[in-house]
C-alpha cells in the first residue's frame, strides 16, 4: 500500500510540475508513461465504491490540470468535433439502456462509467490537448519506453523467477495471471495482467519501434532503438503466447506492404538474427514449430493447447445460443461486466456441460454484454478511426504518411487480439489504444497546419520579387 501511494504522488507531483512549468500538452507523455507501464496492481481499494487505481490517478489529475490550464496558451485546440462525436455518445447511451436490462445492474454501471471516464475522456483530452507532431512523436516514444522498461521486468522475470508485481498488493482476477494448465508453466507478464496482454503490448510496441528506426538521426538514438527491439523479440518468445505471435507477423507483413528500403533492411536484420538463433539455440525452434503444431492439431482431447484456440471459437456459437434465449436480450444483451456472471454452460470437446468460466473473445463479450446492436455500435466506433487512418494516407504529404500506415497496422493489431483474449477493458492495451485512434484523428489537421507553417517560413526566408526580376 505504501508503495502504490508513492507512486501515485510522484505521478500527481510530476504531471503538476510539468504543467506549470511548460504546459498541460508537455505533460501528455508523462501521463502516456504512467497508463502503460504501471501495473493494475498499482491499487488503492475503497470499499463499496471503486479501486483507485494509478491510471485514474493519473487521468483524474491531468483532466483536472487540463480544465484549469486549457485557455493560458491562448490557442484553440485543432479539433471541436471528430469523427467520434457521434459515435461515443450512441455508444454510452446504448450501454445505459443496456444496464437498465442488466442482470447485474450496479456491476453494469460502473463498467459503462470506466469505460466513459477512463477511455473515452483519455480520448478526449488528447484531441484537444495535442497540438503539434512533435508531441505525437513524444507521446509514441513514451508508449515505446514504458513497454520496453516492462520488457527489462519480462526478461528478469524469466530468468530469476522474481515478478515486478509481487512489490503492489494481490489482485484478483476473472481470467488466468500467469499460469496456464497447459504444459507451458509459468509465464511471463511483468508490469501487465495477463501474458496475452502483455505479448500483445510488446507486439504492438515492435511496430512502432521501426518507425523510429526509419526517422532516428543521431547513432545513440539508432543503438537503444535496436537494443530494444531485439529485447521485445527476445521477451515475447519467452511469453510462449500465440495471438502476440501472430500478432507481430501481422504487424511485420503490413509493414513490408508500404516500408522504405530502409525498413526492409531492418527486417533483413531481424530475420537474420532470428535465424542464427534458431541455429545455435534448435530448441527456440522447437517451442516455435510446436506450438504451430499444436494450433491446427485437432485431437483436442490431447492436447490442452489446440483445445484452447477452439475454444475462443466456439465462444461465438454459445454467445449466439445465450442470446438467442430472449429477444430483448438480442437487442440490449445482459449488460456490461456480465458475461462472468451467466455461468455459461454448454457443449465443448465432447463435454455436454462445460463451463464457459472466461471470454477470450472480446468481440463475443460485447455481443453478449450489449447485444447485436450494441456489437454494431461498438465495432463502429472502432473500426471507424482505422478506416480513415487508411484513407488519410492519400491525403497527407509523401513523408507524412508513414505513420499513418503504423497507426493503421497497431489498430489492426489490436482488433486481431480482441479475437484471441478479452483485452479491450483490460489495463495498459485499452489506453495504448485509444492513444492511437486519438492521434489518428487529430494527425491530418496537425499536418497541415505545420505544411502551412513551412511554406510561410520557406515563403519569408526566400528573395523578396523585385530582386529577382532585377536579377533575371
Amino acid at each position: 500500500m505504501a508503495l502504490v501511494i508513492i507512486i501515485n504522488l510522484i505521478v500527481v507531483c510530476g504531471l503538476v510540475w510539468l504543467t506549470m512549468t511548460k504546459g498541460v500538452e508537455r505533460a501528455l507523455p508523462l501521463l502516456v508513461f504512467v497508463l502503460v507501464l504501471c501495473p493494475a496492481e498499482s491499487q488503492i481499494a475503497i470499499p463499496g465504491l471503486f479501486l483507485l487505481t494509478t491510471w485514474r490517478v493519473g487521468l483524474v489529475t491531468f483532466t483536472i490540470l487540463y480544465l484549469t490550464f486549457k485557455d493560458s496558451s491562448g490557442a484553440p485546440p485543432i479539433l471541436t468535433r471528430t469523427p467520434l462525436t457521434f459515435l461515443i455518445p450512441l455508444h454510452v447511451v446504448w450501454c445505459l439502456l443496456s444496464t437498465a436490462n442488466s442482470v447485474s445492474p450496479v456491476d453494469s454501471l460502473k463498467q459503462v462509467l470506466s469505460y466513459a471516464v477512463e477511455y473515452y475522456l483519455l480520448y478526449f483530452i488528447l484531441t484537444r490537448t495535442i497540438s503539434s507532431l512533435r508531441t505525437i512523436h513524444k507521446i509514441l516514444a513514451a508508449m515505446v519506453i514504458a513497454v520496453g522498461i516492462a520488457c527489462v521486468f519480462g526478461w528478469v522475470e524469466a530468468y530469476y523467477d522474481w515478478r515486478v508485481t509481487q512489490w503492489f498488493p494481490a489482485t484478483t482476477y476473472t481470467f488466468m495471471h500467469g499460469t496456464e494448465l497447459e504444459g507451458r508453466g509459468e509465464r511471463i507478464i511483468s508490469t501487465f495482467s495477463n501474458y496475452s496482454l502483455f505479448g500483445a503490448g510488446i507486439a504492438f510496441a515492435i511496430v512502432d519501434v521501426f518507425y523510429f528506426l526509419r526517422i532516428a538521426k543521431t547513432t545513440a538514438w539508432k543503438v537503444l532503438l535496436w537494443l530494444t527491439l531485439i529485447l521485445m523479440f527476445w521477451v515475447i518468445y519467452k511469453t510462449t503466447t500465440r495471438g502476440p505471435w501472430l500478432a507481430a507477423i501481422i504487424g511485420g507483413v503490413l509493414l513490408l506492404l508500404y516500408s522504405s528500403a530502409h525498413t526492409r533492411k531492418s527486417f533483413l536484420v531481424i530475420a537474420s538474427l532470428c535465424v542464427a538463433v534458431f541455429l545455435i539455440r534448435p530448441g527456440v525452434w522447437e517451442t516455435v514449430k510446436n506450438q504451430y503444431l499444436a494450433t491446427i492439431d485437432t485431437d483436442m482431447e490431447s492436447n490442452p493447447e489446440a483445445s484452447s484456440y477452439q475454444y475462443r471459437w466456439a465462444l461465438w456459437r454459445v454467445g449466439a445460443d445465450v442470446l438467442a434465449r430472449d429477444p430483448i436480450r438480442e437487442v440490449l444483451g445482459y449488460g456490461m461486466g456480465t458475461f462472468y456472471d451467466l455461468h455459461i454452460k454448454a457443449e465443448f470437446n465432447g463435454n455436454p456441460n462445460f463451463l464457459y468460466e472466461s471470454c477470450d473473445e472480446a468481440w463475443v463479450q460485447q455481443m453478449v454484454e450489449t447485444g447485436y446492436v450494441g456489437l454494431g455500435i461498438f465495432a463502429l466506433v472502432l473500426i471507424t478511426p482505422a478506416l480513415l487512418t487508411l484513407r488519410n494516407m492519400w491525403k497527407v504529404p509523401r513523408r507524412y504518411r508513414y505513420l499513418c500506415w503504423v497507426l493503421f497496422i497497431n489498430m489492426v493489431q489490436y482488433y486481431f487480439m480482441m479475437t484471441n483474449v478479452a483485452i479491450y477493458g483490460w489495463g495498459q492495451t485499452a489506453y495504448m489504444l485509444w492513444i492511437w485512434i486519438a492521434i489518428s484523428v487529430i494527425y491530418v489537421p496537425l499536418v497541415q497546419k505545420e505544411t502551412v507553417a513551412d511554406d510561410r517560413v520557406e515563403f519569408s526566408q526566400a528573395e523578396p520579387l523585385p530582386q529577382l526580376v532585377g536579377a533575371a
